[in-house]
């Protein structure tokens, strides 16, 4: 966390951009507090690994969480049409930003968008205890690719895909109208 009324803001921008390729994003407190310490790490984690009984839900909390992944989107989007292309790929990382290859796809429909996810995905039964559920996935199916780390994980997650929202899938892909997914393991 840093107090970003103590830098100048434009001047960390550049200096990331310039030696490491990179875009900050810039997050108020209240924003990181319910946005990773809540909704995240109070929920979605939990949920992941199977502890579902451990959930700590607020609903402010997933607000913010749609919000702050908004804000990762915008910048991303902004940044895609200023300076990239067709074979370039957007690589989204970790529960933290499910909801993001949705936004994506919405504004860049024919971008290339990874996912991968790094913690487990729990069985469609677990799954369900997670408030926004359909969200969560309709964010994930924004993804070109989407990466597990075993193949049991992906397989939890089709199961998902299809007791949650009705989606029937291959075993590596999916067809959806607006493109196709691919799925796989990637340890």
């Amino acid at each position: 966390e840093v107090d970003t009324t103590r830098i100048n803001q434009r001047e960390v921008e550049q200096r990331l951009l310039q030696e490491y390729n990179a875009l900050p994003i810039f997050l108020t407190r209240r924003q990181l507090n319910r946005y990773y310490f809540g909704f995240s790490n109070k929920v979605l984690w939990p949920v992941l690994h199977y502890l579902p009984t451990h959930i700590d839900f607020d609903d402010r909390d997933f607000r913010v969480y749609r919000e702050v992944n908004q804000i990762f989107a915008d910048r991303l989007i902004n940044y895609y049409r200023e300076n990239c292309g067709p074979d370039d790929i957007i690589w989204v990382q970790d529960y933290q930003l499910m909801r993001v290859p949705g936004m994506l796809r919405e504004a860049l429909p024919e971008a290339r968008i990874g996912f991968f996810l790094h913690t487990p995905f729990p069985s469609s039964e677990v799954f369900r205890a997670l408030p926004y559920r359909e969200e969560i996935l309709k964010g994930l199916l924004g993804s070109s690719l989407i990466g597990f780390h075993t193949f049991s994980y992906l397989r939890h997650f089709r199961s998902s895909i299809l007791h949650i929202l009705g989606i029937d899938s291959e075993i590596n892909r999916m067809e959806l109208d607006t493109h196709e997914v691919h799925m796989g393991a990637y340890p």
